[in-house]
């Protein structure tokens, strides 16, 4: 593996302990609260779930079993989640397990330097991954918020 993939896969796995740690032990039901008009937990998650599809697509290698349009449709529009259509919280942190397992695998092999499109333009591929995980960074540290929301829930 490249010294570029191999930075992007600890960045990706540092930000996938975050999620994990920020996650564990809140019920089903408190993570879908909103802090105000804003995201939940829930959220958060479904959205860094939805974020690494879109990378692991570009990679070729998505997670066997993995519907990436009902993934993109569990967590909401906005920052309004859908209750109804959320997907357990557990199972959206099993699927971002499986989606590094993917993601350092495809690492290990992936042409970094090929131009990608993105939001951003044209971007080498390592760029954009390299702008995923900050996004991903983010809203990993986010969740260290939004866990103190959800804990208003059983207080």
């Amino acid at each position: 593996m490249s010294a570029t993939a191999l930075r992007l896969s600890h960045a990706f796995r540092r930000n996938l302990g975050l999620i994990t740690r920020h996650t564990g032990d809140v019920s089903e039901e408190a993570a879908l609260v909103r802090a105000g008009e804003g995201s939940s937990l829930n959220w958060v998650v479904g959205h860094c779930l939805a974020s690494r599809t879109r990378i692991l697509e570009s990679l070729g290698a998505l997670p066997e079993g993995l519907d990436v349009s009902a993934v993109r449709g569990c967590y909401g529009r906005g920052t309004a989640p859908y209750p109804d259509a959320a997907w357990l919280l557990t199972d959206l942190l099993r699927w971002l397990e499986a989606s590094q397992t993917q993601l350092e695998s495809a690492l290990s092999t992936a042409n970094l330097s090929v131009p990608s499109e993105s939001p951003f333009g044209a971007l080498p591929l390592a760029d954009l991954l390299d702008q995923f995980a900050w996004h991903e960074a983010t809203h990993a540290g986010q969740l260290a918020v939004l866990r103190r929301v959800a804990a208003l829930v059983g207080a």
